[in-house]
């Protein structure tokens, strides 16, 4: 039964927990946070132009960089924190008594850690991987699960509409750590 219930909050390619788990731990998480009166870092993390790897060496090689991200993932995270594949090449980091500057330090520290894997498909270097990422802060930026995820969504999206392979607070647009690609 147990083995059933992992399965179910799993996924399989990368071994994080899914978008299900996800659902389930954030407005629980969220709930503890302001019990407690603590913050909430909610981070997006999305691979930067991921589809060209599945189109130039095959899925094989995309399937190596999502297990590879997924690793790292769990190496950069405290016991507390929660990684999750978001979906495709979208993954969700949930950073409880995360201050701002916390999160942003490390999340700063898992792009600039992204940025140096030196992947291989078939003994041949799948090239340079970068991520953007979207950080939202409870309560500062949303107090619900929802919009925690809006607000970091739309981060995500400034990073990527900014040049990519950086992170983005919430809420605020122009507040970018921009990097040369």
């Amino acid at each position: 039964m147990q083995d059933m219930q992992e399965q179910a909050i799993t996924d399989p390619l990368t071994g994080l927990l899914n978008r299900r788990y996800l659902r389930e731990c954030l407005p629980r998480e969220l709930a503890r946070a302001r019990r407690n009166g603590q913050s909430l870092a909610f981070i997006m993390v999305d691979l930067d132009y991921f589809k060209r790897v599945n189109d130039t060496l095959g899925h094989e090689a995309g399937d190596i960089v999502l297990r590879e991200l997924g690793a790292l993932l769990r190496r950069q995270i405290r016991g507390s924190d929660v990684a999750c594949r978001f979906g495709g090449e979208e993954f969700a980091l949930v950073l409880p008594e995360a201050s701002l500057e916390g999160a942003r330090q490390k999340t700063e520290s898992v792009r600039a850690s992204v940025k140096k894997l030196e992947l291989k498909y078939r003994d041949q270097p799948i090239g340079r991987i970068t991520a953007s990422f979207g950080v939202a802060l409870f309560p500062d930026h949303a107090d619900d699960a929802d919009s925690l995820m809006r607000v970091a969504d739309e981060a995500l999206y400034h990073a990527k509409d900014g040049g990519r392979d950086q992170v983005v607070i919430g809420g605020t647009a122009n507040n970018t750590a921009p990097h040369a690609s």
